[in-house]
């Protein structure tokens, strides 16, 4: 595992690498730290058939819906903010942190093969995923969907069950996998994360060094 800051990036360092992991944090600074230099360097980087695997923040920066995205996968995620008497204007993206219960779909069973059908896996505050409907990004492959949820506002009561907690999708000749929980951090099952590192890795050799940002 190497680290690799936003300079490194938008310096080409990416270079000699299978797959970029970003991890958690807040998705708005890590893409504007990239900058459009840098968010042009991943999405390069991809396109030409490496990986990308992002959890949590990491997966709110691959999707559409915010000027520093980068636009990989096509989602949106749930954004915007709604007023709640006592507290004022709150995010609609900020649920709070908890264990959530996920179902792996047919093709999550086969790509994470050796799991249970139905697990739990922290939560603290990753994307709910929404189609985006952009015409120039193919659909993306549910591989689990989230079966129970977490919120604070009762308004968000809803919002986030049935709806993928994992995904996987095609950007240019590379693979993109999101978690919107926290697999590393889930006893028994911080192996999804190394999954999903090799599942995005390039098709002709096992993957190098994994890059995380």
């Amino acid at each position: 595992m190497t680290l690799l800051s936003s300079s490194d990036v938008c310096q080409g360092q990416l270079a000699g690498f299978d797959v970029l992991v970003v991890p958690g944090g807040q998705a708005s600074v890590q893409g504007s730290a990239l900058g459009v230099e840098g968010r042009d360097a991943v999405r390069s980087f991809v396109s030409s058939g490496k990986g990308y695997v992002g959890f949590c923040a990491g997966a709110y920066l691959a999707a559409t819906n915010q000027d520093w995205s980068l636009k990989l996968v096509n989602v949106r995620t749930l954004a915007g903010s709604q007023y709640v008497p006592g507290y004022g204007d709150v995010s609609a993206s900020f649920r709070g942190w908890g264990d959530v219960s996920v179902e792996l779909t047919a093709h999550g069973r086969h790509l994470l093969e050796g799991l249970p059908a139905r697990f739990s896996l922290g939560y603290t505050g990753g994307p709910v995923f929404l189609r985006a409907n952009e015409p120039t990004l193919p659909d993306y492959e549910p591989l689990a969907y989230f079966r129970t949820e977490v919120w604070k506002y009762p308004f968000q009561k809803g919002a986030m069950v049935n709806t993928p907690a994992i995904l996987a999708a095609r950007f240019g000749r590379g693979k993109v996998i999101l978690f919107s929980p926290h697999p590393e951090t889930s006893p028994g099952f911080e192996r999804l994360l190394t999954d999903g590192i090799r599942a995005c890795a390039a098709p002709d050799h096992q993957p190098a060094q994994p890059a995380s940002k």
